[in-house]
C-alpha cells in the first residue's frame, strides 16, 4: 500500500528540514515543545493514547516494502484482536500521526531500507503493541 503524494510530500519536507538542521536547534525545539506539553500532561493519558490508537487504525500505515499477498501482515489482518496503528506524537492539538520517522513509514523504508508495521493485540489486558518488519 502506498501512501498518498501529500502524506509522501510532507514526509519529504520533514526529511529534507531535518537535513539542514543543525542539531542543537533540533533540540532546543524538542525541550521548547515538551515543556509545552508538560502542563498539558492529563490530556496524554495512556487511556487517551490506546483510545486513539484505535480510532486511526483503518488508517494506519499499512506497509511500504511488503509484498501484497505477505503472510505476516495477511497472518495480523485476518486475526481481528489485531488492530493496525499508528504511530503517535503529542501535540498541543492531541496525539497526531507521526509522519516522519527514522525506521518507519515510507521515508524508512524508501531511503533506509527498513518498514515497520504496528499493530495493538487487543486481548491482551495490557495492550501488547506488537509489529511486522521487513528489511530490502
Amino acid at each position: 500500500a502506498m501512501a498518498p503524494a501529500t502524506e509522501l510530500a510532507a514526509e519529504r519536507e520533514a526529511r529534507e528540514k531535518l537535513e539542514l538542521e543543525p542539531i542543537d536547534e533540533i533540540m532546543k525545539v524538542s525541550a521548547k515543545h515538551m515543556a509545552e506539553l508538560y502542563p498539558m500532561a492529563d490530556r496524554f493519558t495512556p487511556e487517551r493514547y490506546m483510545a486513539c490508537l484505535l480510532d486511526k487504525s483503518p488508517t494506519a500505515y499499512a506497509g511500504t516494502l511488503f509484498p501484497e499477498d505477505d503472510s505476516t501482515l495477511k497472518r495480523f489482518e485476518s486475526n481481528p484482536n489485531m488492530k493496525r496503528i499508528p504511530k503517535l506524537y503529542p501535540t498541543k492539538d492531541g496525539f497526531v500521526d507521526v509522519l516522519y520517522s527514522f525506521v518507519s513509514g515510507p521515508d524508512a523504508a524508501v531511503h533506509r531500507g527498513i518498514d515497520v508495521v504496528y499493530y495493538l493485540d487487543t486481548s491482551k489486558p495490557s495492550k501488547y503493541i506488537t509489529g511486522a518488519v521487513r528489511f530490502g
